[in-house]
């Protein structure tokens, strides 16, 4: 009786055995799966802070050339402001010049004006100033040189 005990027990103790034996390896396994989950962890740690800080470096030279591009937008639009107050400050200097030019050119017919070129300061002669009426705002006269406009001289 006591040997069939002993047999029913020893066969309980192996049994055990080969399921502790399982259960280590398994165990063995879990633990080397942890520990290569925990270097890909590590691994995957250190590749999202290179790509966080790449990110952060892009993101920060996107908001710099966002800046850039309002600033030259703007700067361009105050540029096509100029250069349209300049075309037409052109356009008026030009129909300016042209009727000044027609006035010179009928009071040169009249014998009644003599237009003195040497004259740098912009100063008129005796005879430009007699020929001028009172109630005429003093318009400087222009001459065109190389597409540029200087002025030459004053009426006053």
């Amino acid at each position: 009786k006591l040997r069939t005990e002993l047999g029913v027990y020893t066969g309980k103790y192996e049994e055990f055995q080969s399921v502790l034996t399982k259960s280590n390896d398994m165990f063995a396994g879990f633990k080397k799966d942890m520990e290569r989950m925990s270097k890909q962890i590590k691994r995957l740690e250190k590749e999202t802070l290179l790509w966080k800080g790449r990110w952060e470096t892009s993101n920060t030279a996107l908001l710099k050339l966002s800046d850039e591009k309002q600033k030259r937008d703007t700067e361009h639009l105050k540029a096509l402001q100029k250069i349209i107050t300049l075309k037409k400050l052109c356009r008026a200097m030009q129909e300016e010049r042209a009727l000044l030019h027609e006035r010179l050119l009928q009071v040169d017919t009249d014998g009644e004006l003599v237009v003195s070129s040497g004259q740098p300061n912009g100063e008129t002669s005796e005879t430009e100033s007699a020929a001028q009426t009172p109630t005429e705002p003093s318009i400087p006269l222009v001459h065109e040189t190389d597409g540029n406009t200087e002025s030459q001289q004053s009426i006053n």
